[in-house]
């Protein structure tokens, strides 16, 4: 595995690499490019797949807090269009209303999102087609070099919804078409352009659904590749926004209590001058809350909050972007290829207004297993029968046989992981027994089987822990619902609620999910399905990188447990990255021997034996064999 060293710089391209903002001298647009995984390559250090931007990657001063768990969330859109179609109206459309919210879409540019408008302010930018609010996918295997004065230099596959430039200082739109109206409900459909070129149609053909909740937009896009070639694994902007040019805070949460309620962070970062006018660097931040915004000195503004689903990596770009004026820039990032027919999907949600009044809303939207309720937000519960009671950091609600309250169905918690779930709570009067119930991705029938009941008194808020590891229902699967119920009528009071998770768990158990993980080097990409993960091993030196910024503490988690199947090789190797010492190499690692029979074995590694097993633990490496090979895994986790 010695070779495998040579090839460290792929957490840098990848998990610390900066952005590049590239300056179209003939626009005022600066276009910020995700750099392709592979970036760094050295002549001693050959790529298989990809090639080397022109643009220098520097290290992120960002912190790296705790990530989200990667859940997939279930979004409310349909995948068919709704409403009636209509006829296509020229400029821009809105849902909702001007003069107090509304959300716009451009008609000359594809129906990309163009503004949004609260109470008559503007927070998103539209100086040309390629800011806006869109998805903009990437190719590994092209060239994207900074154009400088050549406005048609080298950019390669680059298809985006709006459209592109063409020459001088005007710009083609993207054609709309098909466009529906219904009530609180867009639909769009259009043809992408490829940016980078005069007037080149794209192979992509964009989707967007979006949906005026209260408060904020819901919208869910999708792009399907209509084309018969592939393009191979990169970062892709998932999607890229741009903020109007007035709002130059950068806000956000990025730290290690997310959904408590803690202080929210402002940043100040600003890409860095690069080689041309304008073009710069944008750092990552790692929003452990999975939104960030932009805003004015008085804080308000827009978050963009962007839940975890397929192929979203925890790392955002985000900067203020030079150009005159500047303009602020936050790139949710995603890896992936897109082969043939290929379609790429996501939820994002636009949540305009005061950002910490806002973020109350994010509590709703976002999946997580710790709830204090300290934003007065019911954060994702909700009630069969009463209409819940939030204020003043506590949940207040009634419960009986029939009434009962709900968690979101989408949390994917690790049982293997996760002893329980803790409580505190009191009841309004007397003493009542509660229960907890759960259902799994592999029973998802209510039934006291999966279930644990305790008494809770009145008075003060007290403690209460629903132990259920040693529940055969609960312990290996994965659940994706809670709920709580009584058998006799009770008045509950929670002050906080939380899943008690003890390490970190990928079981690959949603379909296309692959939970962070990405395939780095002599992998073909991966696919997930059956609950496993499936690739193929293409040479002698395969491995593939774990979501970056965890942060797992080598003192309490010290064991690694992969359940594998291969089909050829005689070593494997796990690498370690910390935060003391962010460099893959032989004394972070630990070899193991695979058995390449074909068969599923798991394999149990005392991480406590490597001498670096030590302060917080940022990413993992896996190399799972040496050899070509069909690799299979049914999960990963990093346990006591």
């Amino acid at each position: 595995m010695q070779r495998s060293l040579l090839k460290s710089f792929v957490y840098l391209a990848f998990s610390s690499a900066m952005l590049a903002a590239c300056n179209f001298t003939q626009l005022t647009r600066e276009k910020t490019t995700p750099t392709p995984v592979g970036a760094g390559v050295t002549s001693e250090q050959p790529q298989t797949s990809y090639s080397v931007p022109s643009p220098t990657l520097t290290m992120a001063t960002s912190k790296t807090p705790t990530p989200m768990s990667t859940f997939t969330p279930v979004p409310t859109a349909t995948l068919r269009p709704l409403g009636e179609i209509q006829p296509i109206p020229d400029g821009y459309v809105y849902l909702g209303e001007k003069d107090s919210l509304s959300l716009g879409f451009n008609m000359k540019a594809g129906g990309a999102i163009g503004s949004l408008l609260l109470n008559g302010r503007e927070v998103v930018d539209d100086t040309d087609y390629g800011r806006y609010i869109q998805l903009s996918f990437y190719d590994g295997n092209d060239q994207y070099g900074s154009l400088g004065d050549d406005p048609y230099g080298a950019w390669g596959w680059n298809p985006i919804q709006a459209g592109s430039k063409a020459g001088g200082n005007s710009i083609v739109g993207a054609k709309v078409l098909e466009y529906r109206m219904g009530e609180g409900v867009i639909y769009i459909k259009s043809l992408g352009k490829e940016w980078g070129q005069i007037d080149q149609d794209s192979d992509v053909v964009f989707e967007t659904w979006a949906w005026q909740r209260e408060g904020y937009f819901e919208i869910y896009s999708r792009a399907t590749h209509t084309g018969s070639d592939s393009h191979a694994l990169s970062s892709q902007e998932f999607p890229a926004a741009y903020f109007e040019t007035s709002l130059t805070h950068e806000y956000g949460y990025f730290d290690d209590a997310p959904f408590t309620g803690d202080a929210i962070d402002e940043l100040h970062q600003v890409a860095k001058e690069g080689e041309y006018a304008g073009q710069g660097n944008c750092p990552y931040v790692y929003p452990s809350e999975n939104w960030a915004a932009f805003g004015d000195a008085e804080g308000f503004g827009l978050i963009l909050a962007v839940p975890p689903q397929t192929y979203l990596l925890p790392n955002w770009a985000m900067c203020l972007l030079y150009d005159r004026p500047p303009v602020g820039y936050i790139g949710p990032l995603a890896y992936f290829d897109v082969p043939p027919q290929a379609i790429r999907e996501i939820t994002y949600y636009l949540i305009p207004g005061k950002i910490s009044e806002a973020r109350s809303i994010v509590y709703d939207l976002i999946p997580h297993t710790s709830w204090t309720f300290n934003l007065n937000s019911a954060e994702g519960w909700s009630s069969s029968a009463d209409t819940l009671d939030v204020s003043n950091g506590t949940l207040g609600f009634g419960l009986s046989s029939e009434d009962y309250l709900s968690s979101r169905g989408d949390l994917l918690i690790s049982g293997s992981i996760a002893e329980g779930v803790s409580m505190s709570a009191r009841t309004q009067d007397k003493e009542g027994k509660v229960c907890l119930e759960f259902v799994t991705t592999t029973d998802a029938a209510w039934n006291e089987e999966k279930s644990k009941c305790l008494t809770v008194a009145s008075g003060d808020f007290q403690t209460y822990q629903f132990v259920l590891k040693d529940n055969p229902q609960w312990y290996g699967n994965l659940v994706t619902q809670i709920r709580l119920t009584a058998p006799t009528p009770v008045q509950l009071e929670i002050d906080s609620l939380q899943v008690d998770q003890n390490g970190y768990a990928w079981e690959f158990e949603k379909r296309g999910d692959n939970e962070g993980w990405s395939a780095w080097n002599d992998l073909r990409a991966f696919e997930v399905k059956d609950g496993r993960l499936l690739t193929q091993s293409t040479g002698d030196d395969p491995y593939m990188g774990s979501p970056a910024g965890l942060r797992i503490n080598a003192d309490e988690l010290h064991g690694i447990d992969i359940r594998m199947k291969i089909t050829a090789g005689n070593s494997a190797q796990v690498f370690f990255i910390t935060g003391e010492d962010p460099e893959y190499d032989e004394a972070k690692s630990l070899i193991f021997t695979p058995t390449a029979d074909a068969e599923f074995h798991t394999y149990s590694l005392d991480m406590s034996s490597v001498d670096g097993w030590q302060g917080k633990v940022i990413q993992l490496r896996l190399d799972p064999t040496d050899q070509a090979s069909t690799v299979e895994i049914e999960y990963i986790r990093v346990v006591q």
